[in-house]
């Protein structure tokens, strides 16, 4: 089982971090299946959109002209993984769905899922609101003496993708390794949707599918990040720009050039001013601007600037130990804490250690 849990972890990364394009006919076998499993007949029709924004839009026209019915979203997808959960525990000991839950580690969604979700809700949130647009929908009925369209479910609460479903990567484990392939079985639709195509919308008469995005870029530690263009874009248009997990403003990196000192200390968000200073480097801030070196010592150099309402950045100066080829010592300059105090504390923390733990290392090395 364990070996199953890690290749099933491994997958299902790899299928979160998938910029392929989508496996059509794979994707939409398995709403026939999904739809089937829930007890419902197949949708009359699937519309492919190139986005979730386009997706939005798309389901907006159709929803208001009464084609697409109500969402199934509850049927399709919650019930049946509620339906094989259950299943799962009656089928199993106690202690196997421990181990299970404990050594998959799949039970939440994952850091680049989180972030990736958070995007995408955004964005079709605000594609979402027009509310005066609905005021006079609404009131276009009302004076027609027909009732008015129902309430639409927002995009995060009518959509399914790979990035909202955790426990499939364990239900697979299940239904392909560990001989639980009855009770998982109505929820094998649902894994060749996740595993081929972006998000869908089930709905009564229409299920919408988004496609996968065209660029998606992380840092190492699973963040959303890139310095030369957009972390998230899809083919419909919409790209979300960010720089180690925080949203930035496109032109920060794809014009690095416009960024100045005295445009960072102008910033008033202290991220996005943590952030220009990452992109212009902090060797560069520190050699135009007027940061001061409040301590030095023989670990490095701590550089502090203050702005106003107490709002402080603080970097660290260290020399590489080994020279280089040409005889010369490389600086890095570090970003650390602004209650740091001096630079052997700056440095210690680093590394995760306080001031003594380091001192006795460096004794002790």
């Amino acid at each position: 089982m364990q070996a199953s849990l890690a290749a099933a972890r491994v997958k299902w990364e790899a299928i979160r971090r998938s910029t392929e394009r989508s496996d059509r006919p794979r994707t939409e076998q398995g709403i026939h299946e999904a739809y089937a499993a829930a007890g419902l007949a197949p949708p009359r029709q699937i519309v492919w959109c190139l986005g979730p924004v386009d997706l939005v839009h798309r389901r907006r026209e159709a929803r208001f002209a009464t084609e697409a019915g109500a969402s199934v979203k509850a049927l399709v997808v919650d019930a049946v993984i509620r339906s094989v959960g259950r299943a799962v525990e009656l089928s199993t000991s106690r202690t196997f769905r421990s181990r299970l839950w404990s050594e998959a580690r799949l039970s939440l969604p994952s850091p680049l899922s989180r972030a990736v979700l958070e995007a995408v809700n955004t964005a079709t949130r605000n594609g979402d609101r027009h509310a005066a647009s609905i005021w006079r929908r609404n009131l276009m009925h009302w004076f027609r003496r027909q009732p008015p369209p129902r309430r639409e479910l927002p995009f995060e609460e009518a959509t399914f993708s790979s990035h909202d479903g955790p426990p499939l990567a364990i239900y697979q484990s299940l239904n392909e390794t560990c001989g639980l392939a009855s009770e998982t079985a109505p929820v094998v639709g649902l894994l060749k949707v996740a595993e081929s195509t972006g998000w869908i919308a089930p709905y009564e008469a229409i299920c919408w599918v988004s496609e996968r995005p065209e660029v998606l870029k992380v840092d190492e530690q699973g963040r959303l990040h890139s310095g030369d263009g957009p972390a998230l874009r899809f083919a419909d248009g919409w790209t979300y720009h960010s720089w180690k997990g925080v949203r930035i403003p496109g032109w920060m990196v794809d014009d690095k050039d416009l960024i100045t000192v005295g445009l960072v200390n102008r910033e008033r968000d202290p991220v996005l001013r943590r952030c220009m200073i990452d992109i212009m480097t902090p060797q560069r801030y520190i050699a135009a601007s007027d940061a001061v070196c409040i301590s030095r010592d023989d670990t490095g150099s701590l550089w502090v600037k203050t702005w106003q309402h107490w709002d402080s950045w603080a970097a660290v100066e260290v020399v590489n130990g080994s020279p280089e080829p040409d005889g010369s010592y490389r600086h890095y300059v570090l970003q650390v804490p602004p209650t740091m105090r001096t630079a052997r504390e700056a440095v210690a923390w680093t590394y995760g250690l306080t001031d003594q733990e380091y001192t006795r290392l460096r004794l002790r090395t």
